[in-house]
């Protein structure tokens, strides 16, 4: 009976820890995003926005997932400024979501900035090289401070243009690939 309690114990304290935010190393002043409806971040709430927008059509389509303490995400959809669809997580997708924050890769990740997708030799061409394909957006806001990036997508790993930083953008993707895993459910 002793064990059963004890390890009852356990799992219920690394659920819980694993519920907490980690304080991310975030660089830039964040914009008010207010756009999107985020004035009311609390202090240590982590605010992540995936976005996506094609040269065929110039709307950006985001999800946004509002991370707080004790295992709670808001989640939503926004196809337009005023249009958004709650997203509905199951207990599987919000663990499987405080994992991708709190993971190695992640917080790894957060140290690149936007000018580390390039390289910066002056013999590898005249300015950046034509974007014709789906650009994808990725900031991450915590405690007034941000990191945002936009890049273009895994398909330019197979591009032998020599301004790509393929190492960066190999890891961009498998960020954005991480979070596009989670299957969630719209309402309507």
């Amino acid at each position: 009976m002793k064990k059963a309690v004890f390890l009852f114990y356990i799992t219920l304290m690394s659920f819980s820890y694993a519920q907490q935010l980690p304080v991310l190393n975030l660089r830039t002043e964040a914009g008010s995003y207010s756009h999107i409806g985020l004035r009311g971040l609390s202090k240590n709430d982590i605010c992540v926005i995936l976005g996506s927008n094609s040269p065929a059509r110039p709307v950006t389509d985001y999800t946004i997932y509002i991370f707080k303490d004790g295992g709670k995400i808001a989640a939503y959809h926004q196809k337009s400024a005023l249009s958004y669809e709650n997203i509905e997580l199951s207990e599987e997708n919000r663990q499987t979501l405080f994992k991708i924050i709190q993971s190695g890769k992640f917080k790894k990740f957060l140290k690149y900035d936007q000018e580390d997708f390039e390289y910066k030799d002056e013999k590898t061409g005249e300015g950046k090289f034509p974007i014709i394909d789906t650009n994808y957006n990725l900031t991450v806001i915590q405690n007034g401070k941000q990191n945002t990036y936009s890049y273009l997508s895994k398909d330019y790993l197979k591009s032998d243009h020599p301004r790509i930083n393929k190492t960066v953008l190999k890891k961009y993707a498998f960020i954005l690939d991480m979070f596009r895993n989670v299957k969630i459910d719209k309402e309507h």
